[in-house]
């Protein structure tokens, strides 16, 4: 669906597209969670079955409020000084994230969203997942400086499963939250990695993986997008109630504000199944794309931007469509730099021939591995922009 349409249909979620654009069983040991049932009583005295969710919530609802300056310092927890105000703010995020270590200790997250709702569904707990997974960031470098490596990569584990956990609904705003989430965390572990020994990097290795399976690109084009957009919108159209006009519905529903959108009315006269077929016109778009996400990048780029050319040809094709091209690159560096992260771990464990043991998603082949000063830095055969998507794990590590 394009951007102007999209606004609406995700308007609570805005700033969280700006900046993408830009459930584990419980694991004992060190990062096993105090036991919390997560349950709801019910009046048969039996109970619901353990959801994430419920710890998140209640994790969004402890975060601090924060001024300009304390968002600053969050927006940027990889990277920022960790000066008295840093300190604070990580003491003002202690309940909620308790609350996120509750919640990764679960491996079912259902946040309980309305998907009658279709394109207008609203999904809040992205933008909370974001700031949650900032603050615990911040605060596992906290625990990095004061040689605590145990907690902080039990604090970067949960962000993980947070990750995946915000993102197994699939709408493409959720795979490019998690997508976020996982950069900042990866980026925070692989900087301070060569400072994490024994039991605690064993922990961290098994926690990696049995992360929660997150959101795919293929699950997305036919079993969100489509069926909460298109089949949605279609269904919208047909159910018109008498002495309603459809272009009143679609008004009502997206807002007169829309240039694309009343062009598109104007053209279309009073044609209301003639707009029906336009859109059903666009079905087999949906029904192609899952084969080419499955493709090498130099085969995808080519055969996804024809596949959507053609089908953008129309006017209407062209509003309700999402350009999975725009996303691809994104989604697939999230997934080699975690792949990166498991054998960064298993280097740091081990040396670098334990990297036989792992693959790069993109190739099969093994990651590259070339020292540096403070560490090493893995290389993957994935290019984005012309560069080799890396790991550069030690102190000099972003």
């Amino acid at each position: 669906m394009n951007r102007s349409i999209r606004s609406r249909r995700f308007r609570a979620l805005t700033s969280v597209l700006i900046g993408a654009a830009v459930c584990g069983t419980v694991v004992p040991g060190a990062f096993a969670a105090p036991e919390t049932p997560g349950n709801t009583a019910r009046p048969d005295g039996q109970h619901a079955a353990p959801n994430a969710a419920i710890q998140y919530w209640q994790a969004f609802a402890m975060l601090p409020a924060m001024d300009d300056k304390q968002r600053g310092i969050a927006e940027n927890a990889a990277t920022t000084n960790l000066d008295p105000a840093a300190l604070q703010l990580i003491e003002a995020s202690a309940n909620s994230l308790k609350q996120l270590h509750r919640g990764a200790a679960i491996r079912e997250c259902d946040w309980g969203l309305n998907h009658q709702d279709g394109m207008m569904l609203l999904l809040p707990h992205l933008a909370k997942s974001r700031d949650l997974a900032r603050l615990a960031c911040l605060r596992a470098r906290s625990e990095f400086q004061k040689g605590e490596a145990s907690t902080a990569v039990e604090d970067l584990a949960d962000t993980l499963t947070l990750a995946r956990h915000s993102g197994r609904d699939a709408t493409l705003i959720a795979i490019l939250v998690q997508d976020a989430i996982e950069q900042i965390t990866i980026n925070t572990a692989a900087a301070h990695l060569t400072a994490v020994k024994g039991p605690a990097l064993e922990e961290f290795a098994g926690r990696l993986a049995k992360l929660p399976a997150g959101g795919s690109l293929k699950e997305s084009a036919v079993g969100v997008e489509r069926q909460f957009g298109l089949d949605w919108l279609i269904d919208q159209l047909r159910n018109v109630k008498p002495g309603e006009k459809w272009q009143d519905r679609l008004t009502g529903m997206f807002g007169e504000g829309s240039p694309n959108l009343q062009d598109l009315i104007k053209s279309s006269g009073e044609d209301l199944p003639g707009v029906i077929k336009r859109l059903e016109a666009t079905r087999p778009y949906y029904e192609q794309m899952p084969a080419l996400l499955d493709l090498p990048p130099e085969q995808f780029h080519p055969r996804a931007e024809a596949l959507y050319k053609q089908f953008t040809q129309d006017a209407w094709g062209k509003m309700m469509l999402p350009d999975y091209t725009k996303v691809y690159d994104k989604h697939m560096s999230a997934e080699v730099r975690l792949a990166m992260l498991r054998a960064a771990v298993a280097v740091v464990e081990s040396g670098p021939g334990a990297l036989s043991n792992f693959k790069d998603p993109v190739g099969g082949a093994a990651f590259e591995h070339h020292a540096t000063p403070g560490g090493f830095e893995l290389r993957s055969k994935l290019t984005v922009a012309g560069k080799p998507v890396t790991l550069t794990v030690g102190p000099t590590g972003s």
